[in-house]
């Protein structure tokens, strides 16, 4: 990154990861430790930095890449701070509610966005309906 802020290159991101791991093991291995120190080297360039989001975008590790001036999404894609996973784990006490989750909160997510004007533009990919 340093490399590109010197040569004036823009930084574009693509953003198709899941969450992290929701378990005790991944939280001793330090699994959100690398998120600050490349947050900081993203927040101290001085190029444009463009995130596209081309399906899912979760918790922290978005955050790690997605750290931009200009935030895009495709229309079936979905940012989340929690992984569904997660969220069942958390609300339900199990990962078998999983598909509770995607019917509960996910479904139709960046149109709900788009209809209450926290996002000006939607974004097809060829073949979508």
């Amino acid at each position: 990154m340093k490399y590109v802020d010197h040569c004036v290159f823009p930084i574009v991101t693509f953003v198709d990861t899941l969450g992290f791991f929701v378990d005790l093991r991944s939280e001793e291995l330090g699994q959100g430790e690398p998120i600050a120190p490349n947050l900081r080297a993203m927040f101290g360039l001085r190029v444009p930095i463009i995130t596209i989001v081309t399906n899912k975008g979760g918790s922290g590790k978005t955050l790690a890449i997605g750290c931009a001036n200009k935030w895009l999404m495709l229309e079936n894609s979905a940012f989340y701070v929690a992984s569904p996973e997660a969220c069942a784990a958390i609300l339900w006490k199990s990962s078998q509610a999983t598909p509770k989750v995607y019917e509960k909160k996910f479904s139709q997510f960046v149109k709900k966005m788009f209809h209450l004007r926290c996002t000006r533009n939607r974004y097809k990919l060829e073949g979508d309906r």
